[in-house]
């Protein structure tokens, strides 16, 4: 088991990760022979609730967390985008951006959400040295792609001296990872997290209008426990979310006769009226999905009442309906989930994340969390990774 305290004590800022930046900036210095010019901060994200509805243009409710990822650039006058970072399992690489994705293998393929964003952002010919650094565990559903990807577009829109709002940074990124470069086919929600986030606030978002608030999560009331199994899922691979997307297409297709794909365009007649004659397994889809969007918008004022046994019960019921009706939990993550509900100083606990592997997200009571994590241990096992943080700061970009 590998514990991470509260980042602060390992002396992080709370606006930016010293530790990750610095390592980002050597690694430059390494690489380049140059010192970086230009660099962006971006954190990991945990969803409180809305699992799956963003896609669907429903409501979520999210946080940003004190892990963050770095990535440092330099604008250059070479051929090549040069792309270097310390995560494992990924070599340096040397991409032509003007090429586009078709170049791309299976031992670089993790550079296509760098490239695409410099891709996306910066005017045609242009080249760029990257490099990369990171506290996001890889695959552990708090969004350790969409903090690559909004890290990358606050340092090259600071380079570039252009001037975009974080909504605006959060929708750009999203179109990347949907788009050539990636392929995933995400919703909004963990690009919108990492840009917007701020210290001490969770943040709501309607995903069809884009409208945003922020809602209270202090972290002397509230801690949150982030639990990650180390099952390892990778969105862009396809598999079960592509499907789970296209289960709750079909659904609300049949719901509104048509009318529209997004199960937040549903009228609640439409959906009493015909949910029983949806074919299964649209049919739990679309349960799950309706029902999610309902404990967002009740959790949202739990917060805002200082309500946190009604959040926490929400929560509870989110991984429920994860499990018996969206079908995108796993043992492990069960396991994990059933601990945390029943051990005494914890509000509430469900997946984060996409699914299938990850991460378990728990509301605790602060004052309780080393007899919490004991507990979660002891009756667990080997193998786990806690992480124990707050809300935090979005994306920073900032000139060295």
């Amino acid at each position: 088991m590998h514990l991470r305290t509260p980042s602060r004590a390992l002396g992080y800022d709370i606006h930016m990760g010293i530790a990750v930046t610095e390592r980002a900036k050597q690694l430059f210095l390494d690489a380049f022979d140059e010192a970086a010019e230009v660099m962006g901060s971006a954190p990991g994200r945990v969803e409180l609730l809305g699992n799956h509805t963003d896609y669907n243009g429903g409501y979520v409710l999210t946080a940003a967390v004190d892990i963050r990822t770095a990535v440092v650039v330099r604008k250059t006058a070479g051929g090549m985008t040069r792309i270097v970072t310390e995560l494992p399992g990924h070599q340096a690489a040397n991409i032509d951006l003007a090429m586009g994705p078709a170049h791309l293998t299976d031992s670089n393929r993790w550079c296509g959400y760098i490239a695409g964003v410099l891709d996306h952002f910066s005017p045609p010919g242009s080249t760029w040295d990257v490099a990369v650094a990171s506290d996001v565990p890889d695959g552990s559903g708090i969004s350790s792609s969409a903090a690559v990807l909004v890290a990358t577009a606050s340092a090259v829109l600071t380079a570039l001296d252009l001037s975009l709002t974080t909504m605006e940074i959060a929708v750009a990124c999203r179109a990347v990872e949907n788009g050539r470069w990636v392929g995933a086919p995400v919703g909004l929600l963990d690009q919108f997290s990492s840009a917007c986030g701020e210290h001490g606030m969770a943040l709501f978002l309607d995903c069809n209008t884009f409208e945003w608030k922020r809602v209270p999560l202090s972290a002397e009331r509230l801690g949150i426990l982030i639990v990650n199994t180390n099952v390892k899922h990778a969105l862009a691979d396809g598999g079960g979310y592509t499907t789970r997307r296209k289960e709750c297409e079909a659904a609300a297709l049949k719901l509104s006769d048509g009318r529209t794909a997004l199960l937040r365009g549903v009228t609640e007649a439409e959906f009493n009226d015909g949910i029983s004659d949806v074919e299964q397994p649209s049919q739990n889809r679309a349960r799950h999905v309706w029902n999610e969007n309902n404990r967002v918008l009740v959790g949202t004022e739990c917060l805002i009442n200082a309500d946190v046994l009604g959040f926490g019960a929400m929560l509870n019921a989110s991984h429920a309906s994860c499990r018996g009706l969206f079908e995108n939990t796993c043992p492990e993550i069960d396991k994990v989930q059933q601990i945390l509900e029943r051990t005494s100083g914890v509000f509430g606990a469900k997946l984060s994340g996409g699914g299938w592997g990850g991460s378990v997200v728990a509301l605790v009571d602060p004052a309780m969390l080393d007899a919490i994590i004991a507990n979660v241990v002891g009756e667990y096992g080997d193998g786990l990774t806690i992480l124990s943080t707050y809300a935090a700061s979005g994306a920073q970009g900032v000139k060295v």
